[in-house]
């Protein structure tokens, strides 16, 4: 099983005994995110360049700083 199977969510949560959405997932791939926030999770879309995507995530990033800032912020309490 590999993302952006959801599967592969469902099993994270079962092992993290976890509900979704405690989870952040921080990705680049549209299908990824679309999986993961189906089931709950919170989602940072990582834009590695500018794009036009029919998706839109909790919150976008395009560095690290900016999701250290975003996470040492407390945006996901």
């Amino acid at each position: 099983i590999r993302k952006p199977d959801t599967q592969i969510f469902q099993k994270l949560l079962e092992r993290m005994k976890s509900p979704p959405q405690n989870c952040l997932l921080v990705d680049d791939s549209l299908q990824n995110l679309q999986s993961a926030s189906k089931l709950g999770f919170k989602t940072v879309r990582f834009i590695r360049e500018r794009d036009k995507i029919n998706f839109c995530s909790e919150f976008e990033v395009s560095s690290f700083s900016q999701l250290q800032y975003l996470i040492q912020n407390s945006y996901f309490d």
